[in-house]
């Protein structure tokens, strides 16, 4: 850190009066489902940034997307999705495989829903990869129609 009588190196960041915020905002038709549309009905800006509008959805009980959270942070843990990209692996997990990061994703989500006797999901009929994912964690194909296969994984 720079002191009065020393020059501030290019790595050093100076933040003087700088707040982390995020811009959030209400859809005139509540939460989306995928492919739909909504005008913005209301903004609100948060001061405390990411966390800080989760936390607030949690205590007000709202859904909230957040983008390439850990597995283990308190954004993926509430989300009602987290979206996963190839940044979250480099950022997050360098020396992970794709499918072990996606394999940690999905242990802590059955683990955070410890309660919930089956989970279901789908995905589309083209994603190879994503389906032989799915069935090495325990999910078995219940039915499939032209665009989606389902799977369905029994808990104890």
């Amino acid at each position: 850190m720079a002191t009065g009588e020393e020059t501030m190196k290019e790595v050093d960041v100076y933040l003087f009066g700088q707040i982390l915020g995020t811009h959030s905002f209400l859809l005139k038709d509540g939460f989306l489902k995928p492919d739909e549309y909504s005008e913005i009905k209301e903004q609100y800006f948060l001061p405390g940034g990411e966390t800080g509008t989760a936390e607030t959805c949690v205590s007000h009980g709202i859904p909230y997307v957040t983008i390439d959270a850990a597995h283990d942070s308190y954004l993926h843990r509430h989300a009602a999705i987290n979206v996963v990209s190839g940044e979250c692996r480099s950022e997050h997990y360098p020396e992970e495989a794709v499918e072990e990061v996606m394999k940690l994703m999905m242990q802590e989500i059955e683990t955070m829903f410890s309660n919930v006797k089956e989970f279901v999901l789908d995905t589309p009929i083209w994603n190879v990869r994503t389906n032989a994912f799915y069935t090495k964690l325990g999910y078995v194909e219940v039915s499939r129609d032209n665009e989606f296969i389902y799977y369905i994984k029994k808990c104890e």
